[in-house]
C-alpha cells in the first residue's frame, strides 16, 4: 500500500476504532481541513486554545520531525508534517488523550483552568472523560505509524521529538555531563546519611539534579520523586 491516502485511511480507521484516538488534518496555518472526530468542534476547540498547538507550529518551521506536545492541563497530541519540498502543507495531528489516568477531581480542576462554568462544566466532563489514556511508550508508537502514513518512511521511536526535549546530540551532552556524577554522589551520600542515623553533608546535596521521571507533567515528577525516594529511604 503505498498511496498515501489509503496509508492515513487505514491508520485512522486503526487508531480510532482501536484506541478511541481522533484525526485531524490541518492546514499550514492551523485551520482545521479534516477529522474522524464525531464531535469536531469541541476537540479541535481544545487544540486551537491550548499550548499545543503553538509548540506543534513553531516545531515544523524548523523541524521535520514527529513532535508529541503537551499543555500544562495535561492533554497530549501527537504531530507529523506533511512538506512539498520545503513548504508546509498539512500538519496531521493524532489526539486528545491524557499519558495518565484521570479522575474526577483532576476533570474538575481541567474545568476550574478553562474557566468553565459550573452549568457547563457537567457536559464538558463528560467529554473529557472520551479523551483515552496512553502511555507515553504507546504515543511514540503511534507517531512511527503516523510518520509512515503521511511520509511513507519508516523512522525510530528515538527520533520523535517530544516538546521541550533536547535533540540527541544535547541529550548525549547532557547524560554525559557532570551533573549526572554530581547526582549519583548527592544520592549515594544521603541514602548513607540514612543508614548511619546522621545529617549528611550539605556540601555533597548542592549538585547534580533529578532526572526526569513524568515528561510534560511537573505534578507527576513531583509525586515519583517523592515514591522512589521513600523507597530508596526504606531500602537504606
Amino acid at each position: 500500500m503505498t498511496d498515501p491516502v489509503a496509508r492515513l485511511d487505514a491508520m485512522r480507521d486503526m487508531l480510532l476504532y482501536a484506541n478511541r484516538l481522533y484525526s485531524f488534518c490541518l492546514d499550514a496555518e492551523g485551520n482545521l481541513i479534516f477529522t474522524n472526530c464525531p464531535d469536531r468542534d469541541f476537540f479541535y476547540g481544545i487544540y486551537a486554545i491550548s499550548s499545543c498547538s503553538t509548540a506543534i507550529r513553531e516545531h515544523f518551521k524548523g523541524q521535520t520531525r514527529p513532535l508529541v506536545s503537551y499543555d500544562r492541563m495535561g492533554f497530549a497530541w501527537i504531530a507529523a508534517a506533511q512538506f512539498n519540498g520545503s513548504t508546509l502543507e498539512n500538519v496531521h495531528l493524532l489526539g486528545p488523550f491524557f499519558t495518565m489516568e484521570t479522575s474526577e477531581t483532576y476533570l474538575r480542576q481541567v474545568c476550574g483552568q478553562l474557566k468553565i462554568s459550573g452549568e457547563l462544566s457537567g457536559v464538558f466532563m463528560e467529554k473529557l472523560n472520551l479523551v483515552p489514556v496512553i502511555s507515553l511508550t504507546h504515543a511514540l508508537e503511534f507517531g512511527v505509524m503516523l510518520y509512515y502514513a503521511v511520509v511513507g518512511e519508516p523512522i525510530a521511536k528515538a527520533e520523535i521529538l517530544s516538546e521541550g526535549e533536547e535533540t540527541e546530540s544535547e541529550y548525549n551532552e547532557e547524560w554525559n555531563s557532570s551533573s549526572w556524577h554530581g547526582s549519583w554522589e548527592a544520592e549515594r551520600e544521603l541514602l548513607s546519611a540514612i543508614r548511619e542515623g546522621r545529617m549528611p553533608a550539605q556540601d555533597k546535596l548542592s549538585f547534580g539534579r533529578i532526572g526526569r521521571m513524568a515528561m510534560g507533567d511537573p505534578l507527576r515528577q513531583a509525586k515519583n520523586e517523592l515514591i522512589v525516594f521513600t523507597a530508596l529511604g526504606i531500602r537504606a
